[in-house]
């Protein structure tokens, strides 16, 4: 497989692994940093219903170990991988990356109901 097939595929896996484990820090109860700006402390919570403490930090945090565990779960798959893929199979790891980005927005955008 070529080298620029294996990037675009580990990209294309970052991309979904990201979204997934950004939308799964703030869907379920998994711990994360969070800071209180009025107390200037760093703590590691899960789903807090007080507003005030940002957790932004930590779901960012999520989502990049979610993504460079993705991405390193598809460098060593594509190893096995003798030739070069089809370009459908590339357009569709690329749709199905543009999917997860669309669906987790969709998912924040949501809980901005009724804006």
């Amino acid at each position: 497989m070529p080298r620029w097939q294996r990037i675009y595929l580990a990209a294309c896996g970052g991309i979904i692994g990201y979204a997934i484990a950004y939308v799964a820090s703030d869907f379920g109860p998994l711990p994360r940093a969070t800071y209180d700006a009025r107390a200037h402390s760093w703590s590691m919570v899960g789903r807090s219903l007080d507003p005030e403490p940002m957790a932004y930090y930590g779901m960012l945090l999520w989502g990049l170990s979610g993504a460079i565990v993705a991405a390193a779960i598809v460098l060593l798959a594509t190893r096995w991988f003798p030739r070069e893929l089809p370009a459908r199979w590339l357009h569709l790891a690329g749709g199905w990356a543009a999917t997860a980005v669309a669906l987790g927005s969709a998912y924040f955008l949501w809980n901005l109901w009724p804006f």
